[in-house]
């Protein structure tokens, strides 16, 4: 048994045959020199009786005191009974599960296997992953995720409880469904509680629609106009901000089942007040949203913007309370009830959700006209001295020309 040292190693010439040499110092070393010249580390052991050979890797990547160490290692696990050939294959078939097991991997089969299939509203899952969860997440084994962690990621929401119940509800119903499948153990979601969120009631008065329609007016495309046909029509926020221009035909808009709450279709009539702002907004080529964002999205930002616009119009509002400002103006207006709950798409119960029917088209034009009047005398008050007489005979507007 040689010997081997370093200078030895680097001088040792090729022979016409395959050669190992022994080292005397590491048990069950040996270093192969191949007729070509190549050199390269091994190691011989007896795994049940059976002799077997394992590769350390190749000379001078690897010198001998590593060789040395490396061998050690080896010939310890083989002492407890364990071949180290089978130790690194069932710690790599571990690494490769846990990357296959991350949250980042995790996301992509939930938003494609179950998300897609199950839910209307799986495009907006994904952004929240993709947003709020993979930055932080994305890279931890599921089951490295805590409960601290998740708790923290809601405390960082801040004054913007609702975002944080979403990003939670999301995460929350990803590990559950993890666990269904068992990837995981335990969903570290698991008592906390999202921010409460106080009900609002805030409502508009005529002063203050006068003063943020105004400041639409001045913040202009996209986030004005978008603004001021919430303010028309009564719609939610992401309604609109996906809006195509498909979806407005003549002078009505049609927001598809599939991008509406209640899983049917939601028609509404433009007022003349709402036509006169959609006219003019540009139609940018090869977009198919009436108010894009960047990317290819719907309009988002609406925090930074809306700071802008309530400092401008110096009123504070959220935009839901555009929406509930509608609902409050048609019933100040003697809008029936049944009229105006449909002018904002509310679902129907008991009897009647049964059996009627009846799509209201024209009643939900003669609402929402009578509303642009309100806002449109707010917003350019006619002279004292003009005195109204009649109504103008209504005309079939598109919004095309």
């Amino acid at each position: 048994m040689a010997r081997l040292t370093t200078k030895a190693v680097e001088a040792m010439k090729p022979g016409r045959s395959r050669r190992e040499i022994a080292d005397d110092m590491a048990r069950g070393l040996y270093l192969v020199v191949q007729p070509s010249g190549g050199k390269s580390w091994a190691v011989r052991y007896r795994i049940n009786g059976k002799p077997t050979k394992d590769t350390i890797g190749r000379y001078p990547e690897i010198g001998l005191a590593d060789a040395r160490e490396l061998a050690r290692d080896r010939m310890a696990t083989v002492a407890k009974g364990v071949d180290p050939r089978a130790e690194r294959e069932a710690k790599r078939v571990a690494q490769q599960e846990a990357l296959a097991n991350t949250v980042a991997a995790t996301a992509a089969d939930f938003v494609q296997l179950h998300c897609m299939r199950h839910n209307r509203g799986w495009k907006e899952q994904e952004r929240v992953l993709q947003r709020d969860i993979l930055p932080r997440f994305g890279d931890l084994p599921l089951d490295a995720v805590r409960r601290r962690d998740v708790a923290r990621m809601v405390d960082e929401f801040g004054d913007r409880p609702q975002a944080a119940r979403v990003v939670l509800a999301v995460l929350r119903k990803m590990f559950n469904w993890a666990i269904e499948r068992g990837r995981v153990e335990v969903n570290p979601c698991t008592v906390i509680k999202g921010p409460r969120i106080q009900r609002r009631d805030r409502v508009l008065s005529d002063d203050e629609l006068r003063r943020v329609w105004q400041a639409a007016e001045q913040a202009g495309y996209p986030f004005g106009p978008f603004v001021q046909v919430l303010l028309l029509t009564g719609c939610r926020r992401g309604e609109i901000a996906d809006l195509r221009w498909e979806e407005i035909q003549a002078d009505v808009i049609t927001i598809p089942a599939v991008r509406y709450k209640t899983g049917r279709p939601h028609v509404v009539p433009l007022s003349r007040l709402a036509f006169a702002v959609l006219k003019p907004v540009p139609r940018l080529k090869g977009e198919e949203r009436v108010f894009p964002g960047r990317g290819g999205v719907p309009l988002s930002g609406f925090s930074k913007r809306l700071k802008a616009l309530t400092a401008s119009a110096e009123v504070p509002f959220a935009l839901h309370d555009l929406r509930r400002t509608v609902r409050t103006g048609l019933s100040r207006l003697r809008v029936p009830f049944e009229v105006a709950e449909r002018v904002l798409g509310h679902v129907q119960s008991g009897v009647s959700a049964h059996y009627d029917h009846y799509a209201y088209l024209s009643e939900k034009r003669e609402a929402l006209e009578a509303w642009a009047r309100h806002v449109e005398s707010l917003i350019r008050p006619a002279p004292a001295n003009v005195v109204k007489i009649g109504k103008r005979r209504r005309a079939v507007h598109s919004v095309d020309g």
